[in-house]
């Protein structure tokens, strides 16, 4: 039998406020434990509720910490920077706590002035600010081979705003978070942030884990459909030239971008800059919960074979946020969605596209030209 963390002799878990214990108070047979993983868009948490007379020290800005004894793992930490008190029946007290992971910081520290110059390292300049407002930061998270393109400056702003206009100034579509042990991670490849956090297991009854809750989404309803078209494009829906009965019969537009110098010289549209950057591509998520496998983290990849939600073809993907709770059998159960983060059609292109008569460098912006000449008209279309 597992022991229970409330009200019994022995703890698989720990769970500390400014270095003391205070597990024995925590009824998560009642409320459970509930955390989330840090991400580039999710600074991490921690929920859990106190249930004592009045003694459990709780002082706001504290750490907390929540540790797997069993396998001397940190499951979460951070900063308790909420509570709310209520009665209960006779003497005692319930305590909501609610904590937030160590990327908290990236926007609660202000920079004050932190400059780069073109040429520099990406890595060496995003290390250099992350320390310069105390968070830890090494190479050995910090991943980037790019040098930056342009110089820059980041003024009276926060440590996230800033990590962002350095990944402009190389043009690298770099993410970034802090995580559990309090570490900036900085990266451009998947490939590279997976190297760190490790590959997860396969899931599906082709692979080595059939978990619960399995489910695919598909959404399409953010597409953005871009063509760039000239007058003697006849194939294209709509035009005069067009033969079809009906200007939707071939079916969607197919996303291409012209080589031809003709494309980098016309004037851009703002406004087809503006939808490029805020239209995405089509989004498909793999979602589950599982108890039975642990380890679960954001980033790691993973393999995905199922003779129903893939049609027995393995996919290769990452996974996106972990979520988990430790409730009243003291088991982890861990909700995952893989893939599920939605990209702008500037990053989907990078790294899964390759255009007709060219191709685009992973790590390169492509020039997105809408030229205002008669013989070389763009149209956009958004469904």
């Amino acid at each position: 039998m597992i022991p229970q963390m409330h009200g019994g002799t022995g703890h698989p878990y720990g769970l500390t406020v400014a270095g003391v214990q205070i597990v024995e108070s925590v009824p998560t047979d009642l409320s459970p434990i509930r955390w989330t993983y840090p991400t580039d868009s999710d600074v991490g948490s921690l929920e859990f509720v106190v249930e004592d007379e009045g003694a459990t020290p709780l002082p706001m800005g504290s750490v907390v910490r929540l540790t797997d004894n069993t396998n001397a793992a940190t499951l979460a930490t951070g900063i308790l920077v909420g509570k709310r008190e209520r009665r209960l029946a006779g003497p005692g007290r319930a305590v909501e706590c609610r904590v937030l992971g160590w990327g908290f910081y990236l926007d609660h520290r202000a920079v004050q002035s932190y400059a780069w110059a073109a040429g520099a390292n990406e890595d060496d300049t995003a290390i250099g600010l992350f320390n310069s407002v105390g968070i830890m930061a090494r190479e050995t998270e910090v991943l980037s081979t790019n040098t930056l393109t342009t110089p820059g400056s980041a003024d009276a702003t926060t440590a996230r705003s800033a990590a962002r206009s350095i990944t402009e100034s190389s043009g690298s579509l770099a993410r970034f978070y802090v995580d559990h042990d309090g570490w900036a991670h900085y990266w451009v490849d998947p490939a590279d942030e997976a190297g760190i956090v490790g590959a997860a297991t396969s899931v599906g009854d082709e692979g080595a884990h059939v978990p619960e809750d399995f489910q695919r989404e598909q959404d399409e309803t953010g597409v953005a459909h871009v063509a760039l078209v000239s007058d003697s494009d006849a194939v294209y829906r709509g035009n005069a030239g067009n033969a079809s009965s009906s200007s939707w019969d071939a079916g969607p537009v197919t996303i291409t971008y012209q080589s031809d110098s003709s494309w980098q010289t016309g004037s851009v549209l703002p406004e087809a800059s503006d939808m490029l950057g805020a239209s995405y591509a089509p989004l498909t998520s793999i979602t589950f919960s599982t108890s039975e496998v642990t380890g679960w983290r954001p980033y790691q990849s993973i393999t995905v074979d199922d003779s129903v939600l893939t049609g027995s073809t393995a996919e290769g993907r990452y996974i996106e946020t972990v979520a988990a709770e430790i409730g009243a059998s003291n088991v982890i159960r861990y909700h995952v969605t893989v893939s599920a983060r939605t990209a702008s059609l500037v990053q989907s292109i990078l790294g899964d596209t390759v255009v007709s008569g060219g191709g685009l460098s992973p790590n390169t912006l492509p020039t997105f030209a809408f030229c205002s000449t008669t013989a070389h008209q763009p149209t956009i279309i958004t469904t």
